[in-house]
């Protein structure tokens, strides 16, 4: 099975928060009721029953890679998706998690490949049952140590 995801929908209306916290203070987000959409997310990254598949690898002539991975259920529905796309400068990593066919949270982990340190940029995003954006907050961290 071959595929790959790209783009995410986010309508720039909705509210987004930016928070630059250092790891020993380090939160899920400062979204009311997250552990709910983290609670979510987890219980479907623990779920033994969950089939995986993988993209084929595919690379560029620039030195850029990108790869992509799913997990499916027993009724063939998709409950997570995952993309990691490299190129010189970063690694980016887009995970969506669905529920009856609507994603419910995503994230995206930003990794900087810089010569003095790596630093990264994750977003969370919460979405309602529907698959509307409720949320979108920002952290920027030095040390992937105690960011998920």
């Amino acid at each position: 099975v071959g595929f790959a995801v790209y783009g995410c929908n986010e309508n720039p209306s909705k509210q987004i928060r930016d928070i630059n916290i250092k790891s020993e203070e380090l939160r899920n987000s400062d979204f009311a009721n997250d552990s709910i959409y983290f609670s979510f997310k987890n219980n479907i990254e623990s779920d033994s029953s969950l089939f995986e598949a993988s993209s084929l690898d595919f690379s560029n002539n620039t030195g850029g890679s990108i790869h992509a991975e799913a997990l499916i259920d027993n009724n063939q529905n998709i409950r997570k998706l995952k993309s990691v796309i490299i190129d010189t400068i970063q690694e980016t990593i887009h995970e969506f998690y669905y529920i009856n066919g609507k994603k419910r949270v995503s994230s995206k982990l930003i990794s900087f490949f810089q010569k003095e340190s790596d630093y990264f940029h994750q977003y969370i995003s919460f979405y309602d049952t529907s698959g509307v954006l409720l949320y979108t907050g920002v952290m920027t961290f030095e040390s992937l140590i105690n960011a998920e």
